[in-house]
């Protein structure tokens, strides 16, 4: 048999398979372009602030907001530090918050983690509960005890998504 054109020997070409398949340039890439670019440690952070932050206007009232924004900007802070010290660990943390992030249309992730941080607040003493209802956060160290409650849970969803991702990742390779 002849090839007339020389750009791929005879033995590389299946008679089986769709001509579009046997291009090289066709061949699939087997991954998924999103998730694989470096995505900067704010822009993923910020992805998954607004259903906890809306939420949070009903759970927190007054100096308790000074507390939610220190741990924001410590959350911030320590994610940018450890995507540094930790490059490894942060892009599985930064790859499963874009799934984390996605998931906020159906918030029962955001929803579960804002509840366990408000009942341990009320547990401690941070939040006032006289009569057996959630009240809401009122104090500095009750805001920022919630924030870094509410955001631990989403944290290591986060990085579990991005650990099973990359390891699906490598096993299709």
């Amino acid at each position: 048999m002849d090839n007339p054109d020389n750009s791929q020997p005879e033995a590389s070409l299946n008679p089986y398979q769709p001509m579009w398949m046997n291009e090289p340039e066709a061949l699939p890439a087997n991954k998924i372009e999103l998730l694989d670019k470096p995505w900067p440690w704010p822009l993923v952070f910020c992805l998954n602030l607004p259903i906890v932050l809306c939420c949070s206007v009903v759970a927190v009232r007054d100096g308790a907001w000074l507390g939610v924004t220190i741990g924001v900007i410590s959350l911030l802070v320590l994610g940018v530090v450890c995507t540094k010290l930790m490059p490894r660990i942060m892009r599985s943390i930064q790859r499963g918050g874009l799934l984390t992030a996605s998931l906020q249309f159906v918030p029962l992730l955001q929803l579960f983690a804002g509840g366990y941080a408000i009942e341990i607040c009320e547990d401690l003493g941070l939040a006032a509960n006289l009569d057996g209802t959630i009240e809401p956060i009122d104090s500095v160290a009750g805001g920022l005890t919630a924030t870094v409650l509410t955001a631990t849970p989403i944290l290591l969803v986060a990085f579990w998504l991005g650990f099973v991702y990359s390891l699906w990742k490598r096993r299709i390779r």
